[in-house]
């Protein structure tokens, strides 16, 4: 079973480098020191804009830090294969001349409380399930440590039999506070995903054929990440029995965005794994390797990351804006709601003419691969 927080917490193995993974209880500070230093709101550096915090539109001027106004943060990543879904809200705010470090220590200033209600429905006309506040850490989701409250961590569950999600269909959200309704969100629900190629554990994978992968999924799919993991025995040429395991992990394809369909086919050049094979591994004479296995990982993102990745590429560029615009999909709050879905294969090897390949590749020469 894989829950949302645990997407949370292993980011960014699955949208990795795109998302950033905090949310209110770490951007007390940023949104302060933003709103101190900056008239326009936004990020340059290396690492793009986090999807979870943002404006409600492409508007600069809107300040997002309201003097005595709390404002909701959502993250939410639906799944449809977890026995249970998982929603963080937690508050950011501003208030001049109180210190920024004593507030994020406060678990009253980051947290809500009781009098807030988190809730979902399928279909508004039939009613609200209430999500059930609970501590993470009772759940298995620690609270990192750090300048913020971590004592505790409250998240909001619903056990997903209570609720009849379904593929491509919408799911609402609501928070309501002491009785009335202060952010809303929707999103449509990502299916599944199956492997429909390679089906057979050994494949042919060269300088003559690319790595084929061929999934079925839902039109509710927009952006894809395709994960490998290589499983890798090193030996010493002076004591072949004692063997040490060395695991790779290589996302050669990071938010692929697609056109809505059931069926997605990607490719994977051999060049780019001898590549990466040969800048992440040391060049140690004293030592035999071969490449045991290797996993495939596929994870699927809903719409609300195609649009987040079209928000950043419009501005980016000779022609776009020199900040990039946050993004949220949470009208009353800020931060994301959407939904993922994932599947992660094992055991799969290379035929004897790719390995052949492998081993006689020059750039792994100096690695001392065998067959």
């Amino acid at each position: 079973m894989q829950h949302i927080l645990t997407l949370y917490y292993q980011h960014w193995r699955t949208f990795r480098g795109r998302v950033v993974k905090y949310f209110a209880s770490s951007i007390v500070l940023r949104m302060i020191r933003i709103r101190q230093s900056l008239s326009r709101k936004g990020v340059v550096g290396g690492v793009i804009l986090s999807m979870v915090f943002g404006i409600f539109s492409c508007n600069d001027e809107v300040d997002i830090i309201e003097e005595g106004k709390v404002i909701p943060v959502v993250y939410g990543f639906l799944n449809i294969g977890d026995t249970a879904q998982y929603i963080r809200v937690e508050k950011v705010f501003g208030e001049e001349g109180k210190d920024a470090y004593t507030t994020a220590s406060d678990s009253s200033q980051i947290f809500f409380g009781p009098e807030l209600e988190v809730q979902m429905s399928v279909d508004t006309s039939e009613g609200w399930y209430t999500l059930q506040r609970v501590d993470g850490a009772m759940e298995g989701f620690p609270r990192d440590s750090g300048e913020f409250y971590y004592k505790s961590n409250p998240l909001y569950k619903l056990l997903s039999a209570v609720l009849d999600f379904r593929t491509d269909a919408p799911v609402y959200l609501r928070l309501v506070l002491e009785g009335v309704p202060i952010a809303t969100s929707s999103t449509r629900m990502v299916g599944p995903i199956t492997m429909r190629f390679p089906l057979e554990p050994t494949v042919y994978w060269d300088h003559s054929k690319p790595l084929n992968v061929r999934i079925r999924t839902t039109r509710s799919a927009r952006v894809f990440d395709i994960r490998l993991r290589f499983h890798i025995e090193e030996r010493p040429f002076d004591n072949p029995g004692q063997v040490r395991q060395v695991v790779l992990d290589w996302t050669p394809l990071q938010l692929e965005r697609r056109t809505p369909s059931i069926f997605q086919f990607f490719t994977i050049d051999a060049g780019a794994l001898y590549a990466f094979l040969a800048s992440h591994l040391e060049v140690d004479p004293n030592v035999q390797r071969r490449l045991v296995s290797f996993d495939i990982g596929v994870s699927a993102g809903g719409e609300e990351f195609e649009a987040y990745e079209n928000l950043a590429l419009a501005n980016v560029g000779i022609t776009g804006a020199l900040e990039l615009p946050l993004y949220s999909n949470i009208e009353g709050g800020l931060g994301i709601f959407s939904s993922v879905s994932h599947l992660f294969l094992d055991g799969y090897e290379l035929d004897k003419s790719s390995m052949d390949s492998l081993v006689t590749q020059k750039v792994l020469q100096p690695y001392n691969f065998v067959k």
